[in-house]
């Protein structure tokens, strides 16, 4: 008999999914879809841990064949971590893998969980992404290059046949706009969206993000105390102040109202 193969990587996308479609039953007031769905996605997520997490190293197999698990990509451990499968009291085991490098790493394709795991887990983790950026995507930026490429390699890579324009290596486009910037959504549309700025080693940025009702424009600067923060944009959307431990904001306006940190 052939032993049964699972891979960590479909479960946890199917998680993702699960999660993402009840959201939309929410949204559209159908509860109860919603609740099943949300029940599915938990039992799921145990299921994931029972069967790939190896205890001795301290993170998740990519796949198993009967008893035996293998592998251990840096993909698996973000996406479990992103989805919150791993117990709290494993996930720094977990993250030390992470950060010090030791497995097949991400491609630029998956590089998007990479992100909004570290975004919103501590300094450490902001540090380290910032790093990451810097590392993957400023040799395209330094060679004069005007697209995204496909992968870290560019035209050199598959034989000499890589793309040198791809969408999904866009990542740097949302870590300005969601990290830099700070800007990111809280309901769709941006009706309340939320101001968190991460600085890394600028002393200021300016720029704008895209809304269906119109630009938020922002500008920040360093100062002695902290941050001091200009925003505006459409009349209809509400801005929720959420600083970093490691970038206080000294002050903070929209359309020149006082905003307030919130927690």
């Amino acid at each position: 008999a052939v032993a049964r193969q699972h891979h960590a990587g479909f479960n946890l996308y199917l998680h993702e999914a699960l999660g993402s479609y009840a959201w939309m039953c929410r949204k559209f007031g159908d509860n109860s879809s919603a609740r099943t769905l949300e029940r599915r996605r938990q039992n799921l997520g145990h299921a994931i841990h029972d069967v790939f997490w190896a205890p001795r190293e301290g993170r998740y197999a990519t796949y198993r064949v009967g008893r035996a698990r293998h592998g251990g990509h840096e993909h698996i451990q973000v996406l479990a971590l992103l989805h919150r499968i791993v117990p709290h009291r494993e996930r720094r085991r977990v993250l030390a893998h992470i950060y010090a490098q030791r497995l097949p790493s991400m491609t630029l394709s998956s590089m998007i969980y990479m992100l909004r795991l570290m975004l919103d887990s501590d300094a450490s983790g902001r540090r380290f992404l910032a790093a990451l950026i810097r590392r993957l995507w400023h040799p395209m930026a330094l060679v004069d290059a005007t697209s995204f490429w496909e992968t870290r390699h560019g035209g050199d890579d598959f034989f000499h046949a890589g793309s040198l324009c791809h969408g999904w290596s866009t990542a740097p486009v949302y870590y300005h706009q969601a990290g830099i910037l700070g800007i990111r959504p809280l309901d769709p549309g941006f009706a309340r969206f939320r101001i968190s700025p991460f600085p890394d080693h600028l002393a200021r940025a300016s720029g704008s993000v895209p809304t269906p009702r119109g630009l938020i424009r922002i500008t920040w600067q360093q100062r002695d105390r902290g941050l001091e923060i200009e925003a505006s944009g459409p009349k209809s959307l509400e801005p929720v102040l959420k600083p970093f431990p490691e970038a206080p904001v000294l002050r903070a306006r929209y359309n020149g109202r006082r905003l307030d940190r919130r927690r």
